[in-house]
């Protein structure tokens, strides 16, 4: 195939997708351009892209090692005093805001750096994303 064919625009010459027959959206770009608003419609770079990957690596890594913080607290906890109820305390707020920023995060790397460096990271989307 074509290189970039995946990107590429099939379209009429009423500027229409030839498969849907819809029209090709156009951005809603002002002009001018004010200052404050100029980094939104700025592509993502190589490094930006490779960052935000990286950190949803981190909290996604986070979160399987808050799962086993809870298996330690539950199985060891009781003889230092920890019950229960503080285990999961504990273990649910960690992990509220870890999958709050996973939200966050797996929304950026989804529209701004859709495909994954790795192909390992393909499989780690959306395992605590619900």
């Amino acid at each position: 195939g074509k290189a970039g064919g995946m990107l590429a625009l099939d379209v009429d010459d009423d500027k229409r997708s030839k498969k849907t027959k819809r029209a090709i959206p156009t951005p809603n770009i002002p002009d001018p351009m004010p200052q404050n608003l100029a980094f939104m419609f700025t592509k993502i770079s190589p490094e930006q892209k490779m960052y935000m990957w990286n950190i949803y690596t981190l909290i996604f890594v986070a979160e399987c090692l808050n799962i086993v913080l809870y298996w330690a607290m539950l199985h060891y906890g009781p003889s230092i005093g920890i019950s229960f109820g503080l285990a999961t305390g504990i273990y649910g707020t960690i992990m509220i805001c870890l999958c709050i920023q996973n939200v966050y995060i797996l929304h950026d790397v989804i529209h701004g750096a859709t495909f994954p460096p790795y192909e390992w990271q393909n499989y780690i989307t959306h395992p605590f994303a619900d």
